[in-house]
């Protein structure tokens, strides 16, 4: 289990000098994307675009995200919920809130933890999970489906699961999304102009993007209040490229 961003080295990315990126980019792009700049608000040619597909790095080329995740944030940037997701399945673990541990499996592993949260998984909404302890990724769902079967009908795979895991950093459930929403982008702490954000850069060619937000709400827990902590990812405009879907526009 990993709940930390993973990062990639500088060693690992498009090795291109600054005159390079000078000559390849439009002078707003490079601005923003290599001097870490922010376009004005409003300004950008993608802020109340409709088309479908998938935004791509102005950069480099890497796909960032699906205008499926696209939203109106009424800030004046593009804004999206999460980063564009890789096919994956997943197998995890919950510390549930009356300290019993349940295993699953599912393809999208946020909106499964968000129906656990409210209650709509197991026939009783007495037991509510407390926290993600762990989780695996897979490449199909078949091979998901039967390491979850060995999990819940295998005592002892599930007893020597437990006893490695119990000590993992638990992660937080509100605001969670997945593990592998993260393969294209970098996470990473932003202290400059006074403010403590956190700033959005290309994983390919380290170009920056913008930044992302704890302030969506989301749905708590059954019956209980909405709670802030769903992601707004904030980007700039320039540092996309739209690849439009057959089609182009949304119905």
């Amino acid at each position: 289990m990993n709940g930390v961003p993973y990062t990639v080295s500088m060693e690992k990315r498009m090795p291109k000098t600054d005159e390079e990126w000078r000559r390849g980019l439009a002078p707003e792009q490079y601005r923003v994307m290599r001097e870490r700049g922010t376009e004005p608000a409003f300004s950008g040619q993608y802020t109340y675009s409709e088309d479908t597909g998938v935004y791509r790095c102005a950069a480099c080329g890497a796909e960032l995200f699906s205008s499926e995740a696209k939203f109106d944030s009424g800030t004046g940037w593009p804004s999206f919920t999460q980063p564009v997701r890789s096919p994956a399945y997943y197998v995890y673990v919950l510390r549930m809130n009356n300290g019993q541990l349940y295993a699953g499996s599912t393809r999208n592993l946020t909106a499964r933890v968000g129906a656990h949260r409210n209650g709509e998984v197991l026939t009783t909404r007495k037991y509510l999970p407390v926290a993600l302890i762990h989780y695996e990724v897979f490449d199909s769902e078949k091979e998901a489906r039967e390491r979850e079967k060995i999990l819940k009908y295998h005592g002892s795979a599930f007893a020597k699961l437990k006893a490695r895991i119990m000590n993992n950093d638990e992660i937080s459930l509100a605001g969670f999304t997945e593990p592998m929403n993260r393969e294209h982008i970098e996470l990473k702490e932003d202290l400059s102009h006074g403010l403590r954000r956190v700033e959005v850069v290309c994983k390919r060619c380290g170009s920056h993007l913008g930044h992302v937000f704890d302030d969506l709400p989301r749905r708590g827990k059954a019956g209980g209040p909405t709670e802030r902590g769903g992601k707004r990812y904030c980007i700039n405009s320039c540092a996309l490229e739209l690849e439009k879907a057959d089609g182009g526009e949304r119905a």
